[in-house]
């Protein structure tokens, strides 16, 4: 259960509200285990006549089961309650905690709504690695008796195909714990965990709708049409969690709340939820006097029981938070303890009945009648249940909960706030204080800060060993599709052309010849790496290098590399975008990518920290000359490179007017014509390789590609740009098991996979004056560039997120050091949004998940 914290984080007490919905959480909680007590032992009750499963009472069992009766084992709709509840209780404080009259600051909601993301992984995931270790020790010492039972309890639908797990190992429920029952999921050791996958999606959509409607005034359109898009799925829950907290404190909601708290409105929402919520899914009860109108209202057909517990959940906890008289039903001291121990007794249930309840039937089953039997059972299994999880929450859950809370609060609030405010605040005293003692001062806090930086750089590497062992692959491993190593072959054989076709490439066919169809940069360093691994040689890693050594650059372009808060922007630029799922994967499209990103901010930062330095400025022009032979389009970029070379002294940029005075100017041309000889000398180049290969010096060799030979408009055309534009706002989707899945191909909304656009366009408030002139060339040029990455066929193909729409990614940089931005903690948040979504895509992807 989250505890309620005041603005100075101290808890309070819990309240009569909190108190109940404890109490509600738990009989949900126990009435879960009850579904599949009977699910596995008396089926009849779960399934009705279907099957005749009937074991003690037959005709009784059958027919209580399309009773409203079924409510206290209805283990379906206690789950609704669950996430319903689940949202509620994660986002009410964030409602609560506003001040309507004075407001709150986006730092203080970007704080909580930080603080509350990054504990609900851990949160989830550490109780279940330990119920899964439970399981792995019983599975592997033979004391599991579900499979013995089945031939009593007769549930072979469900009971006998529980724990098969042919590759138990400790290693198999890291995996399991950590990424599959979260992501997937994959329910092997506990069938159970299907919802934790739902629930963690399901807790994010939470705390976005909040983080990005939560301050608005027409948000009440907002949350219907959420549920619109979502559909009829569990996720309405979620959203409808976020109504009830919002309703609750909103200023505008006060008339509607004081209606809800009268008896007959509340009492008449209560009964009609948990009357919604006692429909049965999966049996027809057309012919059923409790429930055939509703089939009336779905046309006839059977109604989606999903619809009916959605509601019906909603409709019972806005009974509870309204009724003094639920509460307090509800807040009965056992039915609390149950609350307590809900999330325990959630995940150790069902190894109970695996092995207590299944030994027992197992065992008595040949020499007892079945009504014995249970009689036996059921207390035993309750009794157990509840010990272990009594047990499992005080050593297990509630430290878990604790650890999270104060490793957040040691994080976020001593780093971002104490040591912030230290060197912001009480400097500017010291300074004028003791001037002697402030420069050492200042050394030593920006020494602490640094610390950050390295934090930042090992939790990288844990997330690339994190990536490459869930992808099964080595960090030296080779990717087939590199058609950059076959290249450096030739080249070291002295040929432009390859020796054949590979049909799994993008090669170019001209004149009986097979080229490479990619501009050469990126063969360079496969040229170098050749000598030493041959053909296999480690494009994966080589990407990963390219990956970190653009955070790198970033970090120096932003100049953030003392601040957690800095640190999100460059974070999110690299492993928070579609650079991330790019990075572990060393196909040829990606090589392009990666290390054009690379040249480009390198570029960028030579030239813009050069302060008339002249070798610096060269070596830009020569790196951006790179970048063009990886991503021709960012030939683009070099006015900006001509515009901040002939800026003032002020090395921040010039205005206006001087950028007007330089443009009509020949020494503008005569000062950067000495700097466009190296990238003079590399066109030159790509020029006559071209020429040597296609007879032409524009062409890299993709029109050649049989994809665009038979393409009617070619491989780029303005025809292209409507259908691309609709692309790159497609939206995600549920699967029918609950999966959060993207589309595969063409792109998806541009920045959801790449949320440092969010944060650029937020900074645009942050626009400098004195940058006007730079500002208008870094987005005009970006704007073209979109334009022509949307005028292609087809915007990257198969992928995760839009990857295109990486590349413009170092302009965006260069946007933000020109204004000195000022980070936020709506960064961190966007951060760890784009991380988390990135990650799981790279999983998605590359693992070939629905």
């Amino acid at each position: 259960m989250s505890i309620a914290y005041n603005q100075d984080k101290k808890p309070l007490a819990v309240s009569a509200k909190l108190a109940s919905l404890e109490g509600l959480r738990g009989i949900a909680s126990l009435s879960v285990v009850f579904h599949h007590f009977f699910y596995g032992f008396l089926p009849a009750l779960i399934w009705g006549e279907v099957g005749s499963k009937g074991l003690i009472w037959p005709k009784f069992e059958e027919a209580v089961a399309q009773t409203p009766l079924n409510l206290l084992w209805s283990g379906d709709f206690a789950v609704m309650v669950f996430f319903v509840m689940s949202a509620y209780v994660l986002t009410y404080r964030y409602f609560q905690n506003y001040d309507h009259n004075i407001g709150k600051s986006l730092q203080d909601d970007g704080e909580f709504l930080l603080f509350s993301v990054i504990r609900r992984y851990p949160r989830l995931t550490v109780p279940i690695f330990f119920s899964s270790l439970c399981v792995l020790f019983f599975f592997n010492f033979g004391l599991l008796y579900h499979k013995e039972a089945v031939i009593y309890t007769h549930s072979f639908e469900w009971l006998s195909f529980l724990w098969d797990l042919p590759s138990a190992s400790l290693a198999d429920v890291f995996r399991n714990t950590f990424i599959e029952v979260t992501f997937a999921p994959e329910t092997r050791y506990n069938n159970v965990l299907w919802t934790i996958c739902i629930e963690f999606y399901g807790s994010m959509l939470a705390f976005a709708l909040i983080g990005l409607t939560g301050r608005l005034p027409w948000r009440w359109i907002i949350y219907p049409l959420v549920i619109w898009w979502i559909g009829n799925s569990p996720y309405v829950g979620f959203v409808l969690g976020v109504v009830l907290a919002d309703l609750r404190f909103a200023p505008s909601c006060t008339l509607l709340r004081n209606w809800l708290e009268r008896p007959v409105v509340s009492w008449s929402a209560g009964l009609t939820g948990l009357y919604l919520g006692s429909f049965i899914k999966g049996i027809d009860c057309s012919q059923s006097n409790w429930f055939s109108w509703l089939y009336l209202l779905d046309g006839g057909s059977m109604p989606n029981a999903q619809w009916t517990h959605n509601w019906g959940a909603f409709l019972l906890l806005t009974a509870l938070l309204s009724s003094p008289s639920w509460q307090r039903g509800f807040s009965n001291r056992f039915f609390v303890w149950l609350g307590r121990i809900s999330f325990a007794m959630y995940l150790m249930h069902s190894l109970v009945l695996g092995t207590l309840s299944a030994w027992i039937v197992a065992t008595l089953g040949p020499t007892h009648s079945y009504g014995e039997i249970m009689a036996l059972t059921i207390p035993l299994t309750l009794a157990t249940v509840f010990v272990i999880s009594h047990l499992f929450a005080k050593y297990i859950d509630e430290p878990n909960v604790r650890f999270g809370r104060i490793l957040c609060k040691k994080l976020l609030q001593a780093q971002l706030k104490l040591s912030r405010m230290y060197l912001s605040e009480s400097c500017t005293w010291l300074k004028k204080t003791n001037p002697t003692v402030f420069p050492t001062i200042v050394a030593e806090t920006q020494s602490c800060c640094r610390v950050e930086f390295k934090i930042v750089t090992a939790l990288i590497a844990c997330l690339y060993i994190f990536l490459y062992s869930s992808l099964n692959q080595g960090i030296l491993s080779h990717n087939a599709l590199d058609s950059y190593t076959l290249q450096a072959q030739a080249w070291w054989h002295g040929k432009i052309a390859l020796d054949q076709d590979y049909s799994y490439l993008e090669l170019a066919h001209y004149k009986n010849h097979v080229y490479v169809s990619f501009p050469p940069t990126p063969t360079l360093p496969q040229f170098l790496l050749f000598p030493f691994f041959g053909s296999e040689t480690p494009n994966n890693l080589l990407n990963t290098i390219y990956a970190l050594t653009g955070f790198y650059l970033a970090a120096r372009l932003l100049q953030t590399k003392t601040s957690w808060k800095g640190i999100s922007v460059p974070i999110t630029a690299v492993f928070g975008s579609s650079l991330l799922p790019l990075s572990v994967n060393g196909g040829v499209w990606f090589q392009a990518q990666l290390l054009s990103f690379v040249l480009t901010t390198l570029a960028f930062l030579l030239v813009y920290q050069a302060k008339n330095s002249t070798p610096r400025i060269h070596l830009g022009y020569l790196c951006l000359a790179l970048s063009v032979g990886c991503r021709p389009f960012q030939a683009l970029y070099f006015p900006i490179l001509i515009w901040i070379v002939n800026q003032s002294n002020d090395s921040r940029g010039v205005n206006n007017a001087e950028f007007t005075f330089y443009l009509k100017s020949k020494n503008a041309i005569i000062r950067n014509f000495k700097f466009f000889l190296l990238p003079c000398i590399i066109g030159a180049i790509f020029a006559r390789y071209n020429w040597a290969r296609f007879d032409n010096p524009l062409e890299f060799g993709h029109i050649y590609l049989p994809e665009f030979q038979s393409a009617e408009l070619g491989q780029f055309n303005l025809n292209y740009i409507p259908k691309n534009i609709l692309n790159s706002l497609q939206l995600p989707f549920l699967t029918e098991d609950g999966r959060l899945s993207f589309p595969r191909f063409n792109g998806m909304l541009f920045f959801l996979a790449n949320p440092i656009i969010l944060i650029y366009f937020f900074k645009l408030n942050q626009w400098k004056r004195q940058q006007t002139g730079l500002n208008v060339l870094i987005i005009t040029l970006t704007l073209i560039h979109v334009l022509l990455l949307l005028s292609h066929r087809t915007m990257g193909g198969w992928q995760f997120g839009n990857r295109y729409f990486a590349d413009i990614i170092p302009a965006l940089l260069l946007f933000l050091r020109a204004n000195d931005f000022k980070a936020s903690n709506y960064d961190i948040l966007l951060c760890f949004l784009g991380v988390s979504l990135n990650v799981y895509g790279t999983l998605w992807l590359f693992l070939d998940w629905p």
